[in-house]
């Protein structure tokens, strides 16, 4: 759709194509809306379409985000390398799992996570397909990743700092 926002008015509230959040930015509606942004993510996903953007401002969200539909979840450094890059970080530092994925193709990109002993960052429940993990940094002193599903998870670009935990789980 050339990234114009598109809004399914027939509910309420109205669903986007592109949601955006930004914790650093004081709004009264917020709605999701580029103008008036929600402060935390988690009220973005199910404003956000199936298949839809949402972008996260640089930040610290101290939250744990459950991603139940296909959609693209776009950090501050969303593309750039994550092995390489400087500047301002979308931060997610939920004290537990960071995202915890329950649907198919979904995109994570450019996110510095930080979760903690005992919990992995990322946790893929059931068997999706599709999941991407772009361009991000995990410092985690438990494990960066467990999915629970016989089908493959991709990787590129992402950077796990604690190196002494294990980089990836299998379950099931």
């Amino acid at each position: 759709n050339n990234d114009a926002i598109i809004e399914n008015q027939f509910y309420s509230p109205r669903i986007l194509s592109i949601v955006h959040v930004d914790k650093n930015k004081i709004s009264s509606a917020n709605n999701g809306s580029i103008l008036d942004p929600y402060n935390t993510i988690a009220p973005s996903i199910p404003r956000v379409a199936s298949g839809g953007r949402i972008m996260v401002a640089a930040g610290t969200y101290n939250e744990n985000v459950t991603i139940n539909k296909s959609l693209t979840i776009n950090g501050a450094q969303f593309g750039n390398d994550a092995r390489t890059r400087s500047g301002s970080e979308s931060i997610i530092n939920g004290g537990g799992t960071n995202f915890t994925i329950t649907a198919d193709i979904v995109t994570i990109d450019g996110f510095t996570l930080y979760g903690q002993a005992g919990s992995a960052a990322i946790v893929v429940i059931g068997g999706n397909t599709g999941e991407s993990v772009k361009n991000t940094i995990i410092n985690n002193s438990g494990t960066t990743v467990s999915f629970n599903t016989s089908h493959t998870m991709f990787f590129t670009k992402f950077v796990n700092k604690i190196l002494s935990a294990p980089t990836l789980v299998v379950k099931g």
